[in-house]
């Protein structure tokens, strides 16, 4: 099965417990950079698709937090690769995280802009 992707550090000792081998290597540069846009890409689908999927009334409330929390826990794991390799400190996306909400708020309010015009006479 072919693959070509950023993966965990254990998913090659897990492969192994599986039975199969695993081929890799390590990559870094340009070559990592692009792995961890595509990976970003991918989490982020996965926890759209989850969300579609447990918007379903089929599933327990546990169900839903629990698949819900794998994908978000994947995506945060991919955002702090990124902001690794640029050398900025979790705490800094923290503190730029306050600093965002205090100048423009968060989401609770659920606004959903739909367009913007200028008020006539305005320039």
């Amino acid at each position: 099965m072919f693959h070509y992707k950023l993966v965990r550090d254990g998913i090659p000792d897990i492969i192994r417990e599986n039975g199969e081998v695993p081929v890799y290597k390590i990559i870094e540069g340009r070559d990592l950079k692009m792995a961890v846009r595509m990976k970003l890409l991918e989490e982020a689908n996965e926890l759209i698709r989850a969300m579609e999927k447990f918007s379903d009334s089929n599933y327990t409330l546990e169900e839903v937090q629990n698949g819900i929390l794998d994908e978000c826990a994947d995506m945060l794991e991919v955002l702090i690769k990124i902001s690794e390799e640029y050398a900025i400190p979790c705490s800094n996306i923290i503190c730029r995280l306050k600093q965002k909400r205090e100048e423009k708020g968060k989401f609770d309010d659920n606004i959903f802009l739909e367009t913007t015009y200028k008020r006539p006479g305005k320039k």
